[in-house]
């Protein structure tokens, strides 16, 4: 059987209407209709891949729509591309590993880290120096409420690192092919369907911590590891210590992130070459989301089919 060419329509654009309204169907319909005036083709399986809110005129919602045709269906038009969905595999070496990975970090990237590992069977040990989600939300609720500081178990310290109390915000400024990849790993992990194709996803703090500790249960499932309250120290590649403890490594992955000033003078002092890199400086500025929805919306303000309105301020020097 002959495997359909995939498409992406970009730019489809539906007015809002006040009042009840499919947009989305109206989308795909709209996608629909340019692909087979464009090519002549008809086309198959169409869904929405990315919506937005274009508000600075009237009020539209714009989309892109995964579509498919045949093979022999010829495109000319800008607003329509191929598709191909990206993938990734892990490129395994030739070697066995003497010992098991060892990650240091059970934040982003410790965490994706860990579940690929165990996904293609290398059964790693991960170490935290927080808690579980569970015992960090306790940590972090006498800290809001007496002042009381676990050094190691904190807003920044602990089960999914310190975006699990930042709402699970998933915007990203960068372009790369694998963050399908990545959302697709956390939609699996119960992060709502709309992260994929919203232009600014985000999970939600209550749902997030949920998805933390699937991570936890699949890696352990597929028999890797995860020891919380266990800082590493001592760290070569072929080994660490944690609680006193030397434990081999058949390969080590850092991924402590930037609040770990003691484990990064540690191994600046060890003698490991440390590369700074670029970053950027954020300011928090809080308002009333009611007066955002009415600078955006207007007399629109509050509709459920509009949801919050977001922006965005940025200065470059």
């Amino acid at each position: 059987m002959k495997e359909n060419k995939k498409l992406l329509v970009s730019g489809v654009r539906v007015q809002y209407k006040n009042g009840g309204c499919d947009y989305e169907a109206e989308a795909v319909h709209k996608a629909a209709q340019l692909i087979k005036k464009e090519t002549g083709c008809t086309p198959t399986n169409l869904k929405i891949s990315k919506k937005s809110i274009d508000a600075r005129r009237d009020i539209s919602f714009v989309y892109s729509v995964y579509a498919e045709v045949e093979t022999s269906c010829t495109i000319t038009s800008p607003d329509i591309k191929e598709y191909s969905a990206p993938s990734f595999e892990l490129e395994c070496g030739n070697e066995s590993l003497t010992e098991r990975p060892v990650i240091i970090g059970f934040g982003p990237a410790g965490m994706f880290a860990g579940l690929l590992l165990a996904r293609y069977g290398y059964k790693p040990l991960i170490l935290e120096r927080g808690a579980s989600v569970a015992e960090r939300v306790k940590a972090v609720e006498n800290f809001i409420k007496f002042g009381v500081l676990d050094t190691s178990t904190n807003i920044q310290f602990g089960a999914g690192g310190a975006g699990t109390f930042s709402d699970g915000k998933l915007t990203t400024r960068i372009n790369d092919p694998l963050i399908m990849y990545v959302l697709d790993m956390l939609h699996q992990l119960g992060a709502p369907d709309d992260i994929m194709y919203k232009a600014k996803p985000h999970i939600g703090t209550d749902i997030l911590r949920k998805v933390v500790e699937n991570a936890d249960t699949e890696i352990t499932k597929l028999s890797g590891e995860i020891r919380y309250k266990s800082k590493a120290e001592n760290i070569t590649s072929s080994s660490v210590t944690v609680n006193g403890e030397r434990i081999p490594c058949g390969a080590v992955i850092l991924a402590c992130g930037h609040s770990a000033r003691d484990t990064y003078s540690e191994l600046i002092g060890a003698g490991f070459s440390v590369e700074a890199k670029p970053f950027s400086v954020g300011v928090r500025a809080e308002h009333l989301q009611s007066d955002i929805d009415t600078a955006m919306y207007g007399a629109h303000a509050g509709d459920s089919q509009l949801g919050h309105a977001e922006y965005q301020l940025s200065w470059r020097q």
